[in-house]
């Protein structure tokens, strides 16, 4: 899999701090953030399918009959049902008003009944070789609506541990420089805390239009789905140094 690293190493002297603890013990905090850039190989797909009927049978039955055919695509593109999820349905009635003119000329109101379907499912894309082919496919079978597209990683607990190897890497390296500017000495490292942890963010492949979190527009090299852009996983570390 293709991926990047890239290190953040900023110079912060806020976040570097001096106090005094326990029987006069002085320690040194020092806090450094790091982050990988990863090409994922996986994606959560919702979409939804928005109608208006006469009936509560005629939205049933159409509903039913755009679903089969996604089911029937997605089958094709080797997605097996398991990795299809049925999410909300929302049936809401309402009256639609007309103004209907009979022989004559003459005209008067017509309120009829009516109803909205809104109905939403999730497909998880293994390969993302698909994906492109998926999103476009479900439009031309009745689907009308993307409603949300998130990338990730199989392999997220393997690029977290490498952004906090990386992170206490520019940890020491912060620590070394300050002290080495202010006339510190340094002692062993007597705690390792990470801080609030974060979910991965997604970053944009670069392009010039998007659709939800989709982006197009770019190359993709080899292997990669178009516009899949990267997911960024970040880890900050906060070390202590005994004085």
């Amino acid at each position: 899999m293709k991926k990047h690293l890239t290190v953040l190493f900023t110079l912060f002297l806020l976040s570097a701090s001096l106090y005094a603890k326990d029987c006069g013990n002085k320690y040194f905090n020092v806090t450094s953030e790091a982050e990988v850039l990863v090409q994922p190989d996986s994606a959560k797909l919702t979409f939804g399918i928005s109608m208006r009927t006469k009936t509560l049978e005629e939205g049933k039955n159409k509903m039913k009959k755009i679903l089969d055919k996604a089911y029937a695509f997605c089958g094709k593109k080797g997605i097996k049902r398991k990795y299809i999820q049925l999410n909300n349905i929302n049936i809401s009635p309402f009256y639609y008003n007309r103004e209907v003119c009979r022989d004559g000329g003459k005209c008067y109101d017509e309120e009829s009944l009516r109803y909205g379907f809104n109905q939403t499912f999730t497909v998880t894309l293994n390969n993302l070789s698909n994906y492109e082919q998926l999103l476009y496919g479900l439009l031309e079978l009745g689907v009308n609506q993307v409603e949300n597209v998130e990338f990730y990683t199989k392999d997220l607990r393997k690029y977290k541990d490498e952004a906090r190897l990386l992170a206490i890497s520019n940890a020491k390296e912060k620590a070394k420089l300050l002290s080495e500017a202010s006339g510190i000495k340094l002692g062993k490292i007597v705690n390792v805390r990470e801080n609030a942890p974060q979910a991965p963010s997604f970053r944009p492949a670069p392009s010039v239009s998007n659709v939800v979190q989709n982006s197009y527009g770019a190359s993709p090299a080899q292997g990669e789905a178009a516009g899949a852009g990267q997911i960024k996983v970040k880890s900050e570390i906060t070390l202590t140094y005994k004085l």
